[in-house]
């Protein structure tokens, strides 16, 4: 097949560039001349055709130009022969080829298409943690009830250890609102409650002890609060006391019954001295001489019957201080 070649002379910087044909033959290069008055044909200024080429004007104005032959590809940005291109000259494209490189038609730049982005690799799903157990809820603490304290041991004020005539009155501290419980250990080693008190809110308590003319080897004091009891606190004796003496009726003896009956007593000169019959007090008061002292009882039934006498200090008439109360216990016959 024959290939339509486009030829065209190009005048540049004095070099004359012969077109290269479709076909891939090696181009040829013409030589070089010195100027444009040294083409043949060119005393006029005309471009004369360089010999070897195609004259334009001879090919047939078909309207376009004859394709490459097949398997040939086309040169880009060059355009069929027959226009005009950049420089003016008939015949040529808008470009030229390569001048002496002496290889075939350049190959077309195939663009590549996007790279999309590319996905990132994928992790390893994380292990999922279990859950913490739950703690059971610690069961409340009952609160603890307050523990209760028994109080102190009182304190407990007694007189020297020796013989005494009045029952004293015993004194000590305490804590406000107990109660104070006083016991004496006779001589026998026999205990016996002999007076109880109330603290008072300033916190002393004071109390007399009852009891028989036997006397105490000590005297004990406790204390007891909300149902709680204190330590004891104990005094030593021996405490001892001065007795009168009842001569008559014995005790323990029976008499007939008469109107009235004799009551003999003795006392210690100096000291006054209170008759009892049946533990109440007569009203009368005898002083003592150290001798005895005949007194007469009137108006007792037949029964049994009891003679007391006690030493005690009397003031205008009224005692103030007692010692214990010796009795002797009799009967009447009826």
């Amino acid at each position: 097949m024959l290939a339509l070649v486009g030829a065209g002379v190009a005048v540049a910087a004095g070099v004359v560039v012969v077109a290269q044909p479709w076909a891939a033959a090696p181009p040829a290069v013409a030589e070089q001349l010195t100027a444009e008055s040294d083409l043949p044909g060119s005393a006029d200024g005309a471009t004369a055709s360089t010999p070897g080429t195609t004259d334009p004007a001879d090919i047939p104005d078909s309207g376009a130009a004859e394709p490459p032959e097949a398997g040939l590809p086309e040169v880009p940005g060059s355009e069929p022969s027959g226009g005009t291109g950049s420089s003016g000259a008939p015949g040529t494209g808008s470009s030229q080829r390569p001048q002496g490189t002496g290889v075939g038609p350049e190959v077309p730049v195939v663009t590549e298409p996007p790279v999309g982005p590319v996905p990132p690799d994928p992790v390893d799903p994380v292990d999922p943690v279990d859950p913490v157990d739950p703690v059971d809820p610690v069961d409340p603490v009952d609160p603890v009830d307050p523990v209760d304290v028994p109080p102190v041991a009182p304190t407990l004020v007694a007189p020297a250890p020796g013989e005494l005539v009045f029952l004293p009155e015993l004194s000590g501290t305490g804590e406000a609102g107990a109660t104070v419980t006083l016991t004496g250990t006779d001589p026998t080693g026999a205990s016996s409650v002999l007076a109880t008190a109330e603290v008072s809110p300033a916190g002393t308590w004071r109390a007399t002890p009852s009891g028989s003319g036997g006397g105490w080897d000590s005297l004990t004091v406790t204390q007891e609060r909300g149902g709680l009891t204190s330590e004891p606190t104990t005094v030593q004796g021996p405490f001892t006391f001065a007795l009168p003496t009842i001569l008559t009726p014995v005790d323990g003896s029976v008499l007939d019954w008469a109107p009235s009956i004799d009551v003999r007593i003795e006392g210690r000169a100096g000291m006054t001295l209170q008759v009892l019959v049946d533990g109440v007090a007569t009203g009368n008061l005898h002083g003592a001489n150290g001798r005895p002292l005949d007194r007469v009882v009137s108006g007792l039934a037949p029964g049994e019957h009891s003679i007391g006498l006690r030493y005690v200090r009397a003031v205008g008439g009224s005692v103030v201080e007692a010692g214990p109360t010796v009795t002797s216990t009799f009967t009447i016959a009826g």
